[in-house]
């Protein structure tokens, strides 16, 4: 009995330290390295479990009243913190009642970050960009761009992407070989718009959407109208 115990014991330690290694990152997490603000240093007001899991499942040790966490992600209810603890340096989720509270101002402007990072990450599903992206999440949401530009004047860094988008449009037009007159259908790739974003810093400072040349339809083709004929007696 004592034997299964142990096991069960290594083996329950042992997976705490394979999920320790591997860092899971949720989508309905937000992690403060990725809205760029530091980690935030907090004291817990009385015992709470610091877990593995966010339900609590796994714990990976007990934290005392008055003991520092540096909270790396915000999540509803709960905290996903680095912390010291007997085996040295872990991370993982403490119950946010269980932290003093996060002074007005300073939450104020990390809500603010992550309401921003929220509103990115849905107009990047849309493939839809914003003011303030990075480099990153514009690529991320309308790929690499067709065209680049870059100039440098002093410590800033001003770069131009250029997107052009192209549509084939349908064309016909007629011609004569030995007197008898023949149609061609064909496609014309032609500029259809584009989108040029400038970027100073690595944040988007302008987005100018290029116009858009009228379209022609099938229905609507256009035609080279042929030469007339001329006869001669």
């Amino acid at each position: 009995m004592k034997r299964a115990l142990s096991i069960l014991l290594l083996s329950g330690f042992a997976a705490a330290i394979s999920l320790r290694a591997a860092e899971i990152r949720f989508e309905d997490v937000f992690y403060l390295d990725e809205v760029h603000a530091k980690p935030l240093p907090l004291k817990t007001t009385k015992r709470v479990k610091l877990t593995v899991s966010r339900d609590q499942s796994t714990p990976l040790a007990i934290l005392e009243p008055a003991d520092t966490v540096w909270v790396l992600g915000f999540a509803e209810d709960r905290l996903y913190v680095e912390t010291q603890i007997t085996s040295g340096k872990a991370k993982g989720w403490v119950d946010e009642s269980a932290l003093e509270k996060v002074p007005e101002e300073i939450r104020a402007d990390i809500e603010e970050r992550i309401g921003t990072a929220r509103r990115h990450k849905e107009l990047i599903a849309k493939r839809q960009i914003d003011f303030g992206m990075t480099r990153k999440q514009v690529e991320a949401a309308l790929g690499k761009p067709d065209e680049r530009t870059r100039t440098q004047e002093g410590e800033t860094v001003e770069e131009q992407w250029m997107y052009r988008t192209y549509k084939n449009i349908p064309q016909r037009d007629y011609y004569y070989v030995d007197g008898k007159l023949y149609e061609r259908a064909y496609y014309k790739k032609v500029f259809a718009g584009g989108k040029t974003v400038t970027f100073r810093n690595d944040e988007v400072t302008a987005i100018k959407d290029e116009e858009k040349v009228p379209e022609t339809t099938a229905s609507t083709p256009v035609i080279v109208a042929p030469p007339p004929l001329i006869y001669h007696y």
